[in-house]
């Protein structure tokens, strides 16, 4: 609020380097933007967070990238490690499908429940 009692609201065009404020009456264009005072604390803690997350993802997907190079490299030694990999693939296969695919779904988790009765089984 400006001392005479006036509102008065700032933007930034798009496409132009300076700042308007514009009030009731009149219309006022800076040259130059100028920065909002408080704003300059809240940014940091955002852009920190961003950039742990996009590092967090990086890490995830680096280490997604380790275990499937072994799980390439090194054969399964028995039905179980067999089974174990099987699992990662259909937990792959099954995160991309649509929500609507539900025979595939269920085709997926009917493999799961095999897994687990053979397991208990053998």
């Amino acid at each position: 609020m400006q001392p005479n009692g006036r509102m008065v609201h700032a933007c930034i065009r798009p496409g132009s380097a300076g700042m308007t404020i514009r009030s009731r009456r009149e219309t006022v264009t800076f040259k130059h933007p100028f920065q909002i005072r408080g704003i300059d604390r809240m940014l940091p803690d955002i852009r920190r967070a961003l950039a742990e997350v996009e590092n967090n993802a990086k890490d995830l997907r680096d280490r997604q990238t380790l275990l499937e190079s072994q799980l390439l490299s090194h054969p399964a030694a028995s039905w179980p490690e067999a089974a174990a990999k099987a699992r990662y693939v259909l937990n792959l296969y099954a995160a991309g499908l649509s929500p609507d695919d539900t025979r595939h779904r269920d085709l997926v988790t009917a493999i799961f429940e095999d897994f687990a009765r053979l397991a208990q089984e053998g």
